[in-house]
């Protein structure tokens, strides 16, 4: 209906709530979403220009005000077949129920109209519920539900408060004014725009985060389905077939022993620009005696040349033939023959709140690892993430890349988010190592820790870190414990290395899916790598089903990641797999393939409502800081996984 100023609405109940522990399908969830309603005409709540509801706390939102419709109650109990006693006013967690005649909708709601409520009240429309599993829960639901209910619009309205006082049920609220900012956008528009996947709904998004009327935490929704549709078009942007010459445009010395070299595109290559890339990937190089080698990519680049790389940069180590021709007879200009990105130890932030990442490196095993501790204080996927990074050098002249870290370490996004250090040097020498903790100190945040030890980590090491919680607050509200053992792990160095650092974290229970490694070694593919094929179960069902890389589920090898294994040597680091592309199928479509009908809601990694438990192998997107999997976003990792459907 249009709604013009005569239009009213009647408080049928209020309520405020605080934030407890749920066990929410097996897991242990803190929430308010449980609320008592108040429909007495002497009861009342209390609302605050800066804090909204007096006496009402969010566990993970920052919306002040959230209201519901007493007409949905009716519309989805008789829907979803709930006997409508079973559901009393506030059931769906709202701080006010309001009725109305003639019935309104979210539709009828703009970013910007400003309602009176009772005596004195204003309150602003300022979002839409973006409904996740919490709420099929306390619905009663399969999660499977969210994504009609999304469809519907039918899921409530958030309001700021302008002008504070107190609502008791009975008052009457009126439309003070109509929304005067453009673009004029409905609440229903919202909540679909947020579990639409098509990139017809781009330019919307794009509308909604520059909005200035738009709560914070739906802009943050929609920033990060941007972000996702961004890197999604970056994969594989600008690669090439085979191998292509690339100049050497620049050496640095970095350590007596690692040199860097930045390589540029020549002119004689037809292509403008290099390939985007992923953090952690490698360039396989073909040098003029005829060697080729892996070596990762050790830098990543800044938001505007994520697209077009104009440089890409390798660190090598001077150890076996191949390095030593670099070290020795490469120098500026040298033309390298080089393949287009490859590899699949990368920096994973697929989640949409990627918890806590924990780097581990030895040695050479720096150099991926600075590629992803770089992008992690760039992306914005990452920039909520709290991060730690273990490195084991031999001393601190053998350690690459100081100056780098420091200015890292400077940036806004470390002072934010809070990051540590720990660095490990097996022949300890106590001035040089006072010498380089000053020099990374300098400027640093309080956030921001760094701690020199001899030796290597070892369990003791590590048990603080894995054992004791950690927070993290992405929508800069409430800081959200979560268990020490939940941290996505990456690994890179020596094969001994691995195996303890592997050994220890098995003994801390952190969970073998949320590691990742690249050893040195040929033995153990990096991981985890990108399979063309893989046998997945799903375990409750009892049901096997093989799966298969490519749009039409069958395996290609094509370049530019096609599904061939490079050779490599402990002398020369990252060799790695080529990985072919196409997506094939996820594991939500697998398993709807075979006749399982999984819960989900929105397919885009979003909601929440498709997480199973991953029990065997590993994946290559959706993995949650708990340990569950997204399975609408998630493929394949390993050539066997088990999912817990």
């Amino acid at each position: 209906m249009a709604i013009g100023l005569s239009t009213r609405m009647d408080v049928v109940a209020v309520s405020h709530s605080v934030p407890q522990w749920l066990n929410i399908g097996g897991k242990r969830i803190y929430s308010s979403i449980v609320h008592t309603p108040f429909a007495s005409p002497d009861k009342f709540i209390e609302l605050d220009p800066m804090i909204g509801v007096k006496g009402n706390e969010s566990a993970a939102h920052n919306a002040e005000v959230y209201i519901f419709f007493a007409h949905h109650y009716d519309y989805w109990s008789e829907r979803l077949n709930v006997p409508r006693e079973e559901w009393d006013w506030c059931h769906w967690g709202e701080n006010i129920t309001f009725c109305s005649d003639p019935t309104m909708t979210e539709s009828d709601f703009h970013l910007g109209d400003v309602w009176k409520v009772g005596s004195q009240v204003h309150l602003q429309v300022c979002g839409s519920r973006v409904p996740c599993f919490k709420l099929s829960w306390r619905c009663g639901q399969k999660d499977s539900w969210l994504r009609e209910l999304a469809g519907s619009g039918k899921c409530g309205v958030y309001l700021k408060v302008l002008k504070g006082g107190r609502v008791y049920p009975g008052d009457t609220a009126e439309l003070l004014r109509k929304a005067t900012n453009a673009p004029l956008v409905d609440c229903a528009t919202i909540t679909r725009t947020a579990f639409a996947d098509a990139l017809s709904t781009r330019s919307t998004m794009n509308l909604l985060v520059d909005h200035p009327d738009l709560l914070d935490m739906n802009k943050l929704v929609f920033r990060r389905k941007l972000s996702m549709l961004h890197d999604q078009s970056l994969v594989g942007k600008g690669s090439w077939k085979g191998w292509r010459r690339l100049y050497v445009a620049r050496v640095v010395e970095e350590t007596p022993s690692i040199k860097s070299f930045y390589l540029r595109s020549t002119e004689d290559s037809g292509l403008r620009s290099l390939a985007a890339y992923l953090p952690g990937q490698f360039l396989t190089v073909r040098l003029p005696n005829s060697l080729i080698r892996c070596w990762s990519i050790s830098t990543y680049p800044d938001d505007d040349q994520r697209e077009a790389p104009g440089m890409y940069r390798i660190s090598i180590r001077k150890a076996g033939k191949a390095s030593t021709w670099m070290h020795e007879k490469c120098s500026v200009g040298a033309l390298l023959e080089v393949q287009s990105p490859a590899g699949a130890f990368c920096l994973d932030w697929s989640p949409q709140f990627p918890g806590r990442q924990v780097y581990v490196s030895a040695g050479i095993g720096i150099t991926p690892m600075m590629a992803m501790f770089t992008a992690h204080l760039h992306h914005q996927a990452m920039q909520r993430a709290p991060a730690s990074w273990l490195h084991v050098s031999r001393d601190a002249h053998s350690m690459p890349f100081c100056q780098e870290l420091q200015d890292l370490l400077r940036t806004d996004a470390a002072q934010d988010l809070g990051v540590s250090v720990y660095l490990f040097f097996t022949k300890y020498n106590q001035a040089e190592c006072d010498a380089l903790a000053r020099k990374l100190s300098q400027d640093k945040g309080p956030k921001v820790t760094i701690v020199i030890r001899p030796g290597k980590p070892t369990y003791e090491d590590l048990r603080p870190i894995f054992s004791e919680p950690y927070f993290m607050d992405p929508l800069r509200i409430t800081p959200l414990e979560i268990e020490g053992r939940f941290s996505t792990v990456y690994l890179c160095g020596p094969t001994h290395f691995e195996e303890g650092m592997r050994a220890s974290l098995a003994e801390l229970n952190v969970p073998d899916a949320m590691v990742l490694s690249e050893s040195f070694s040929g033995a153990r593919p990096s991981g985890p790598p990108k399979v063309v094929q893989a046998q997945v179960m799903f375990r409750r069902s009892k049901k096997t089903v093989n799966w298969r890389m490519g749009s039409d589920n069958k395996p290609k090898n094509q370049t530019p990641n096609g599904s061939v294994k490079v050779p490599r040597t402990a002398d020369d680091s990252h060799g790695t797999y080529k990985l072919e592309p196409g997506p094939g199928p996820t594991l939500l479509e697998l398993a709807e393939q075979v006749g399982l009908a999984p819960d989900f809601g929105c397919r885009t990694g979003v909601c929440g409502a498709c997480e199973q438990s991953l029990c065997k192998g590993k994946v290559t997107a959706g993995l949650q800081p708990g340990g569950s999997v997204r399975i609408c976003i998630a493929r394949p990792g390993t050539e066997h996984i088990e999912i817990d459907l």
